[in-house]
């Protein structure tokens, strides 16, 4: 069975914007794919921080007649930043858990490592997609987890 991927357009002039996403911090990994620019910082997950980094990047990327594609991973977070992106950005979101390990993936796990394997896996055509419930589902499922807890707390 194949796993849904998406499709990277060659030379385009997008800034790409790789973030791995905690409680307090993004650690973000851009890159300008016209002038093949890359670095990496950290801003706090504010809504105010994240509309920045996206007003700061599709600024850069217009000037150059681009547009910003934003990649995170599948976890607890992605709804509220997809929300907070808007149309500011292509939102894709990677399912890591269908991403080939490396031969070195059983050394120390960083954040920068992190968004260079996902960064890798996008421009090469093969980062694998996940699955983005629609906001109907995801409050269904967050109200059958919170009676599952009730229940399990009563017995």
């Amino acid at each position: 069975m194949s796993r849904p991927t998406h499709a990277v357009v060659p030379y385009q002039k997008d800034i790409v914007l790789t973030v791995d996403y905690h409680k307090k911090n993004l650690e973000i990994r851009q890159l300008h794919r016209a002038t093949g620019e890359e670095r990496t910082f950290r801003r706090p997950t504010t809504r105010q921080d994240i509309e920045a980094v996206v007003r700061e990047a599709r600024a850069e990327a217009e000037a150059c007649g681009g547009s910003v594609v934003w990649i995170m991973e599948s976890t607890t977070g992605w709804a509220r930043v997809k929300d907070l992106i808007g149309g500011g950005a292509q939102f894709l979101l990677c399912n890591v858990l269908q991403m080939p390990r490396t031969p070195k993936a059983h050394r120390k796990k960083t954040d920068r490592i992190d968004t260079a394997r996902i960064q890798r896996e996008y421009l090469n055509g093969e980062m694998p997609l996940a699955y983005q419930p629609p906001v109907e589902l995801r409050q269904l499922r967050r109200l059958t987890a919170q009676r599952e807890d009730l229940v399990a707390r009563r017995t």
